[in-house]
């Protein structure tokens, strides 16, 4: 709905970034045929005509953060994730933390992988729930902003010095 509200604003691009690719392909190839170019970030629908698509390095970012975390906790201790399943970039940065803490970090153990669909409610239970079962809890991940808010916030409230990172 806000991409055809866009679209019939009559723009000459558009930049988007696809939670979910498949449903974009036809708005995309609508858009093209009414000579709009567009641009996917971060997230693509590779199987539009989109020209143009400005990836971001999820690898890279997943990796990054795994190191960070597991420097700053020592090399031990428990971590958790947060995820939302099916956004590929997002996807791509959880696989890559755990399997580099499971790599790299032996005296690390990933002890929850929890689905939060960016709801911060939903990750401020996550976090309180897996802190509940482990009380040694070190840390926790997510690949995107509006779960930290909700993991923050449980963070503060457990006052045990949990690290929150995300993307």
């Amino acid at each position: 709905e806000v991409f055809d509200n866009i679209l019939a604003k009559n723009p000459t691009g558009i930049y988007l970034s696809p939670i979910n690719a498949d449903p974009f392909v036809e708005p995309i190839q609508r858009a093209t045929d009414q000579g709009v170019v567009i641009a996917t970030l971060a997230s693509d629908s590779p199987d539009s005509v989109s020209p143009i698509y400005i990836p971001s390095d999820n690898v890279n970012e997943g990796t990054f953060a795994a190191r960070q975390m597991a420097n700053d906790m020592g090399g031990e201790g428990k971590v958790m994730t947060l995820t939302n399943p099916g956004q590929t970039n997002h996807d791509v940065r959880t696989d890559t933390f755990v399997a580099v803490i499971q790599a790299e970090f032996p005296g690390i153990e990933v002890v929850a992988q929890e689905v939060s669909k960016q709801d911060p409610d939903a990750s401020y239970n996550a976090v309180m729930t897996v802190a509940q079962m482990h009380p040694d809890l070190g840390g926790v991940f997510m690949p995107e902003a509006n779960s930290g808010m909700g993991a923050a916030r449980a963070a503060v409230e457990l006052d045990i010095g949990l690290r929150v990172l995300c993307c």
